[in-house]
C-alpha cells in the first residue's frame, strides 16, 4: 500500500508542526503556532510591556523573515 501521508492534509499539518516548533526554538522571544484550519503560521512577540500585534505567514519561512525585522523588546 502507497503512503499517502505526504499527500494528505493530516501530513502536511504535522509538517508545519514540526516547523513552527523549529522556530520556538530559534526565536525565544516569540509564541509561534501553526493554524491548520487557516494554513497560516503565526507568531506573537513576548514582551512585558503590552500586547504586541501577530505576524501571519503562509509558510515558516515567510513568518522567520518577518520574524527577523521586529525589533527586539528590552
Amino acid at each position: 500500500m502507497p503512503d499517502l501521508s505526504r499527500h494528505s492534509p493530516v501530513g502536511d499539518d504535522t509538517q508545519r508542526w514540526r516547523e513552527a516548533a523549529q522556530l520556538r526554538d530559534a526565536h525565544p522571544g516569540w509564541v509561534v503556532i501553526w493554524l491548520a484550519r487557516t494554513q497560516q503560521c503565526r507568531a506573537y512577540q513576548i514582551s512585558g510591556r503590552r500586547r504586541s500585534g501577530a505576524l501571519t505567514a503562509a509558510t515558516a519561512a515567510d513568518l522567520a523573515a518577518q520574524i527577523s525585522r521586529v525589533p527586539p523588546t528590552g
